[in-house]
């Protein structure tokens, strides 16, 4: 199911008001005309539709592995910008869920100010206004930082906190970090309560697919952090 969110872009030619599409795998965003997709901090376009977007953005060449495992240049980066854009997300709170509404900032202007949060994530949610430290720059670690600072009995509704997702043990990438073991749920429960690096990278390969922090599905189960 798509999602479009609600996004405020600006950089050194203006500003611009839009909208970030989200099909529950990827992410869009439609700028005077062009669509980049990608991440917080990673969008980018593919090189045959560099030519007509050098003049009105500001690119960096980007370098990806082919199906050889050979690194080419096929896209380049959107650079030296910052964005905000509004996500509804359900949040359980006072025995029930509301609706909470994140606030995504990406900032990736240039040069970077010693103040400067490469990602910060604010959650609204009734009277509460919980803001994220922005000293990871992902976006795994800041919701995740979030969800931490609700009060007690309260939390964010979605993949990030479901007892059948686990995050990457590889390593974090930028946005959706997560893996789904909704098919093999007694194994992941197993490894979570190892809760050692070695155990999760043994049931990485099991899951189903990988999800997305703000996803949320009818299998979900809170998993207290």
């Amino acid at each position: 199911m798509n999602s479009n969110y609600s996004t405020v872009y600006e950089d050194i030619l203006g500003t611009e008001n839009t909208f970030i599409l989200n099909d529950g795998m990827d992410l869009q965003i439609l700028l005077r005309g062009r669509w980049f997709q990608g991440s917080f901090g990673l969008f980018y376009v593919l090189s045959e539709f560099v030519k007509d977007s050098e003049e009105v953005f500001q690119l960096t060449p980007a370098r990806f592995l082919n199906n050889k495992g050979e690194r080419q240049q096929n896209a380049f980066f959107l650079r030296n910008y910052q964005l905000t854009c509004e996500i509804p997300i359900p949040v359980f709170m006072n025995g029930k869920t509301d609706n909470g509404l994140l606030s995504v900032h990406d900032d990736s202007r240039e040069p970077v100010q010693p103040d400067q949060k490469e990602l910060q994530i604010t959650l609204k949610i009734g009277n509460h206004i919980i803001r994220s430290s922005g000293k990871y720059g992902e976006f795994f670690s800041e919701l995740g930082e979030v969800n931490k600072s609700l009060p007690d009995e309260c939390y964010i509704q979605s993949c990030l906190t479901c007892r059948y997702s686990l995050d990457n043990p590889f390593g974090i990438s930028s946005f959706a970090n997560l893996g789904c073991f909704r098919n093999g749920k007694e194994e992941i429960i197993q490894a979570k309560k190892v809760r050692t690096k070695k155990a999760n990278m043994m049931v990485w390969d099991k899951r189903v697919e990988d999800v997305q922090e703000i996803y949320l599905c009818s299998e979900y189960e809170h998993d207290a952090w």
